[in-house]
């Protein structure tokens, strides 16, 4: 899980933490690992990695808003740097964040953090708090956006939260999707180890009612 920090959200700060609390209680299942990495003008590893749910709920009750600039894509970057050290083959791998996706201080840019998501084959759920903000000016707008590319590039979803009540069911159509989520595998026809990027595309012909969230592609093997 990733926390903004910084400046623009402390108004809400509390009752997301707590709104986050709720969501690990519900969302936790035997086997499950979890690491909490929290930032403002930069990011910062609080959790590494746990198996105790009620280490993860401690250092979450932590967390304390800050004044400081906003360094999100560097922050989110460390995030799956960290899923990819622990992952196996066969782990499912998330970033729950939530921040406004607004970024004036990062060395990382969007594509980076594409990338990086790609790499590390986690899905991206964003809540953003600001509500109706988003679209009051360029940088909470741009944030938005950066939120909502993220989270389709990777078959996550961007939420926007208008008021502190619905925090709890954006964070409950979250869970529910983690835990329907289906883990599909096939054999390439492109046998080249050349690092490059395949885009992959999920249908189902005869359902042209469903809607279907998937990874929009992966990086191959380099050789």
């Amino acid at each position: 899980m990733l926390f903004d920090l910084s400046g623009s959200l402390n108004s809400r700060f509390e009752f997301e933490q707590q709104a986050a609390s709720r969501f690990i209680k519900k969302v936790w299942r035997e086997g499950d690992a979890a690491c909490i990495v929290a930032f403002s003008h930069k990011p910062h590893i609080h959790l590494k990695r746990s198996i105790f749910i009620s280490e993860v709920l401690e250092e979450l009750l932590k967390l304390r808003p800050t004044e400081n600039p906003t360094a999100f894509f560097d922050s989110v970057i460390l995030s799956t740097r960290i899923l990819r050290q622990s992952a196996t083959q066969e782990t499912r791998q998330a970033v729950v964040v939530l921040s406004d996706g607004a970024d004036n201080r990062s060395e990382y840019s969007l594509d980076d953090t594409v990338r990086e998501l790609h790499l590390s084959d986690s899905v991206l759920y964003a809540i953003n708090p600001s509500g109706a903000s988003v679209r009051l000016n360029k940088i909470n707008f741009e944030g938005q956006k950066n939120l909502n590319l993220l989270a389709s590039a990777t078959g996550g979803t961007a939420y926007v939260s208008d008021t502190t009540g619905d925090l709890d069911k954006i964070f409950d159509r979250i869970a529910s999707e983690l835990r329907a989520q289906y883990l599909l595998g096939y054999y390439s026809s492109n046998p080249r180890l050349d690092g490059k990027f395949r885009n992959i595309e999920v249908s189902i012909p005869d359902k042209p009612g469903l809607h279907i969230r998937a990874r929009q592609g992966y990086y191959s093997k380099p050789r």
